[in-house]
């Protein structure tokens, strides 16, 4: 399991500010084949899996809890598709916010 705590988070223009969950559910949402990366039917639900929860609520410590198999698709997606946009200068940001995602849940 992943915990990811929602955050504001500024995208590389430093003008625009927006929920994490917000932006992980566009560009994971927004997934299609590319040359390079293509998801099989399996990857697609557990996408599909991990969006349902980031378009939901976060818990009342303000974290979504994601399972291991959905959080590697999605982490994998989003940052393939913020590289093959045009806010692939943020993809570094939204990176480094995945990365700081804890398997256990902090004790508030």
């Amino acid at each position: 399991m992943h915990y990811l705590k929602e955050q504001a988070f500024t995208n590389h223009a430093g003008n625009e500010e927006e929920k994490v969950s917000k932006a992980l559910s566009a560009f994971g949402g927004a997934y299609a084949p590319l040359r390079d990366y293509t998801l099989a039917t399996a990857a697609l639900r557990n996408l599909n899996r991990a969006l349902d929860v980031l378009e939901g609520e976060p818990d009342g410590d303000g974290y979504y809890a994601i399972e291991d198999a959905h959080w590697k698709v999605l982490k994998e997606t989003v940052i393939k598709m913020m590289e093959n946009s045009s806010m692939a200068r943020s993809a570094p940001i939204i990176e480094d916010i995945l990365n700081d995602a804890v398997t256990e849940k902090p004790e508030d």
